[in-house]
């Protein structure tokens, strides 16, 4: 019965085109972050940190805007979705406050970006946004599989 249930929110072409879209920007911050970590491993200008963070944030926000959408299907969704939903707006909330920490290191030391708290900061984000990918990748594989099942 939980399965079924879990296969009626799936199958609701908002949710699935959300998750879809959310899937989009996971890999556009996942490229993102792989570029900030690239560019602390560099001699890349505080220019460039600051420009490669101004669009992870941008990032964060369409994830986020598109998040909202997404928990309005929430309160109607399984026991397993609803923790979906919440464990990826955590992870994305973890994400926004490790991008304004890198924000205001290179705001307040734009000539001390090759500092290791610096780096460890960038690998950190870079973690939590490809833990990020990974459980939306897994949730939409899982409606997938779930589909092919039931067909």
């Amino acid at each position: 019965m939980v399965i079924a249930a879990q296969q009626a929110v799936l199958e609701r072409e908002d949710v699935s085109r959300l998750m879809a879209d959310i899937r989009t920007l996971a890999s556009q911050l996942t490229e993102d972050a792989s570029d900030m970590v690239s560019y602390s491993r560099g001699s890349a200008q505080w220019a460039s940190h600051s420009e490669a963070v101004a669009q992870i944030r941008e990032h964060i926000a369409a994830a986020g805007q598109t998040l909202a959408r997404l928990a309005r299907h929430r309160t109607d969704a399984p026991p397993t979705i609803r923790v979906t939903i919440d464990r990826v707006t955590d992870l994305l909330d973890r994400i926004a406050r490790g991008t304004a920490q890198l924000i205001q290191h290179i705001d307040d030391n734009p000539k001390r970006l090759f500092m290791a708290e610096y780096g460890d900061a960038i690998e950190t984000n870079c973690d939590t946004v490809s833990q990020f990918a990974a459980l939306i990748g897994a949730f939409l594989d899982f409606g997938a599989n779930t589909r092919a099942h039931s067909a």
